[in-house]
């Protein structure tokens, strides 16, 4: 994601301490380690904010996200 970039919500996993998913401008990014290191999920190239990200209860695989 672009630097300076606005995040706007930071998803947390309690039966995975170590990861996280971020929601801002450019997209959604995540970590599996802690923050020492990130990964993009969805990268938006107009620079789209997205405020949220949810996982479907009906199908574990897709996440739903507010852009």
């Amino acid at each position: 994601m672009p630097s300076p970039s606005v995040f706007l919500f930071v998803r947390l996993f309690p039966a995975q301490p170590q990861r996280a998913l971020v929601c801002g401008e450019g997209g959604i990014i995540q970590t599996r380690d802690d923050g020492r290191t990130w990964t993009p999920v969805f990268v938006n190239n107009d620079y789209r904010f997205y405020s949220d990200v949810l996982q479907d209860p009906v199908k574990p695989g897709r996440w739903v996200s507010a852009g």
